[in-house]
């Protein structure tokens, strides 16, 4: 099982609890706390961030690729099994994550032989993970309408893997009216449909 987000002191010793055999358990893995853009959570009020269900937890923010370094080795000195970052956040404030920040992270993760899962949102977050050389998308865009050539083509070349995340929208959006739900989730099973057919890896 592989935690693409939490806080890194209980998940950590979670895995090495179930990884001694004092606790039963599948094998862990975790990136710990996701790095998000500079000033993700600025203007969001504590009500939109319960009803998100974010943890109360003050998650790391970069602007820049140093910035980004440094977060990536202080997470991968803590022995966590990759990396996770919020390309580009689908709240208020909508920030994105810079595609040099991508690189930066992505590169120390690859030094470590770990990888680079990354939370697209929308095109231009997706783009920035492909050619930041992310190694796998935990999401679909549904916001973002059918998947064109140029993405499609990016995403090949640069050979990242796609997780679907079909459940997550019906209950994310499971207070929305039934129609745009309906559409939201069509457009992700569209945008996998379209990959899969692609010769994209799932």
């Amino acid at each position: 099982v592989f935690d693409t987000g939490s806080t890194w002191e209980n998940t950590g010793i979670i895995r090495d609890r179930i990884g001694t055999g004092e606790i039963p358990g599948p094998r862990l893995r975790s990136t710990g706390e996701i790095v998000y853009p500079k000033g993700a959570f600025r203007d969001s009020p504590p009500v939109l961030l319960d009803a998100l269900g974010f943890m109360k937890i003050q998650p790391p923010e970069v602007a820049e690729a140093d910035e980004a370094l440094a977060v990536s080795r202080k997470l991968l000195d803590a022995r966590t099994d990759g990396i996770k970052l919020y390309a580009a956040t689908w709240f208020p404030p909508f920030v994105d994550l810079p595609e040099a920040a991508i690189r930066a992270a992505a590169t120390e993760a690859h030094r470590r032989q770990k990888p680079v899962f990354a939370h697209p949102t929308k095109r231009e977050g997706l783009l920035a993970s492909v050619r930041g050389r992310a190694d796998i998308l935990v999401h679909t865009t549904p916001q973002s309408g059918p998947w064109d050539e140029t993405v499609l083509t990016a995403m090949k070349e640069g050979q990242i893997a796609l997780i679907p995340t079909l459940k997550l929208w019906t209950y994310e959006l499971r207070h929305e009216r039934i129609s745009a739900l309906e559409r939201f989730v069509e457009n992700g099973i569209s945008q996998l449909r379209m990959w899969a057919a692609s010769g994209g890896v799932v």
